[in-house]
């Protein structure tokens, strides 16, 4: 192809691709190019730009000046670094607020992690008092052999640790490490503690103290029903308030919250493992639109003691859809998942959010309260 051949075949397109865009000014050549006036502050934070703001802290508190805060993490809403003594490796010290459990249970789910027995509510009721962010604390301080959510042991550690019941929620603070670290450190964990505070910005009125939970160890629920029984050999006390209900012929038991439209209680028990603690778990957080945890995730949920096994507690909230019927808005379940080694056995509560306030504390009686 010669190069008149080619110019004859570009210069159409060339004509084409000038004529897609602006029309050229009439009149000469442009001799300038104008832009739009604007003020760009360079300096200017995403949030100036955009129109947003970072959410408050929660905390106001006086770490000791050595401590090191580290990013927040999963179940870590404040985090620190401890230096180790002697050149040792550093101690971890974190503040979680846990939804769900209570005192016992959260305490007794520190024990286990440190490879010890869980204790009963008199071994409770004799711990020591602190005061943290306006509440009444039992302060834990324990030796032995602490395991990680992964499953990696470390011999020779000490775990304190403090819980604050609040009625949405509970506070827990935690050092762990090394023994001679932990010591070391003891008398700054507890300053840390005591000058805790909830900021205004974040909990509003709750940073004055709030109003008492319904689970702290001085006021427990008991339940106060006759014992019921079934074919299934399971007996339990139910709540003297709640009534029977009608459910799936694959319950155990139902029952309806008078007063409280949608509120359901029900027990199964299901042979095998019916697909394993951590994928009920899972499927409950999904009816409530909650992200999947992980297996590792399963010792940080509160447990409670059922049937005289220790059993993942579940207290979740969000928009309820379950299997059938209409899905409740701003729901609430609750749920415990009990493994009996060859079956599996379920307590579950749902109902709005409002509505189930005040069933936290029967749910977890009843739950309790089942024997064979």
């Amino acid at each position: 192809m010669n190069r008149s051949t080619l110019s004859a075949l570009l210069l159409p397109a060339l004509v084409l691709l000038s004529s897609c865009g602006e029309e050229a000014p009439r009149g000469g050549e442009i001799e300038t190019v104008r832009t739009a006036e604007r003020d760009h502050d360079l300096e200017a934070t995403d949030a100036h730009r955009f129109g947003y703001s970072k959410p408050a802290d929660p905390f106001l508190h006086d770490a000791p000046a050595s401590w090191r805060e580290v990013p927040p993490a999963q179940f870590r809403d404040l985090n620190f670094l401890v230096p180790g003594a002697g050149g040792g490796a550093d101690a971890e010290c974190y503040v979680s607020i846990l939804q769900g459990g209570g005192t016992l249970e959260n305490i007794n789910r520190w024990r286990r992690q440190m490879s010890l027995g869980p204790f009963t509510d008199d071994e409770l009721a004799a711990l020591p008092v602190h005061d943290v962010v306006g509440r009444k604390a039992v302060l834990v301080d324990v030796e032995g052999t602490f395991r990680s959510m992964s499953g990696e042991a470390q011999e020779g550690a000490r775990l304190l640790g403090v819980y604050a019941a609040f009625p949405a929620f509970g506070l827990s603070v935690k050092m762990i490490g090394d023994e001679a670290t932990v010591a070391a450190h003891r008398d700054g964990f507890i300053r840390f503690v005591e000058s805790l505070a909830l900021n205004p910005e974040r909990f509003g009125g709750l940073a004055g103290g709030g109003a008492p939970a319904v689970d702290e160890p001085s006021t427990p629920t008991k339940p106060s029903g006759p014992r019921e029984h079934s074919d299934s050999g399971l007996s339990w006390v139910a709540p003297g308030h709640w009534e029977a209900g009608r459910g799936s012929t694959m319950r155990v038991v139902t029952y309806d919250v008078p007063g409280k439209e949608g509120a359901q209680c029900w027990v199964t028990v299901l042979g095998g493992q019916a697909g394993g603690v951590l994928a009920n778990v899972n499927r409950w957080r999904r009816e409530v639109g909650e992200a999947p945890i992980a297996e590792a995730d399963l010792d940080s949920l509160p447990h409670l003691r059922v049937l005289g096994r220790d059993s993942v507690f579940l207290d979740a909230r969000g928009r309820y859809q379950g299997m059938s019927g209409a899905p409740i808005e701003e729901a609430r379940l609750f749920g415990v998942v009990c493994d009996l080694g060859d079956s599996l056995l379920f307590v579950k509560m749902v109902g709005r959010a409002a509505d189930l306030e005040d069933e936290r504390s029967h749910f977890i009686a009843f739950c309790e309260s089942l024997s064979t």
